[in-house]
């Protein structure tokens, strides 16, 4: 059973299943480098960035539940996030924010425009964009 209310938990399983889509090809984008992962060698910055464009890269359903009852226990009035992706976790911050009562506010970082776009209209759909 999740924390969050049902138009949210609709977004997250929409978001979540996109990215169980993508696993094959992250697993194959990822395959080559682990004799380095496994020996302990670094394994460098990303060759292409650009494989990151489309891609996204969620918190977990429990990690989110997790989120949410830790931001909402605290009645955090701001958060910050780093990587905003297509906007799971912010979902779940946003939410707590909202039910916590506090009129606090994420703000989301995000280096990739269509990212951003896409975290935007996630949050529109969870009815979140007034906590963000």
């Amino acid at each position: 059973m999740s924390v969050l209310d049902p138009i949210s938990q609709a977004v997250v399983d929409r978001l979540q299943a996109k990215a169980r889509a993508q696993r094959a090809a992250m697993i194959r984008h990822f395959l080559p480098m682990l004799p380095r992962l496994l020996t302990g060698r670094p394994i460098g910055s990303p060759a292409d960035v650009g494989f990151y464009r489309d891609k996204l890269l969620p918190i977990g359903p429990v990690q989110g539940d997790l989120l949410y009852l830790l931001a909402r226990a605290k009645a955090v009035r701001y958060a910050v996030e780093f990587g905003t992706s297509y906007g799971v976790s912010t979902v779940y911050l946003a939410a707590a924010i909202r039910d916590a009562g506090t009129g606090g506010r994420v703000v989301g970082t995000e280096l990739e425009p269509e990212k951003v776009k896409a975290a935007r209209s996630n949050l529109a759909a969870a009815g979140l964009t007034s906590q963000v």
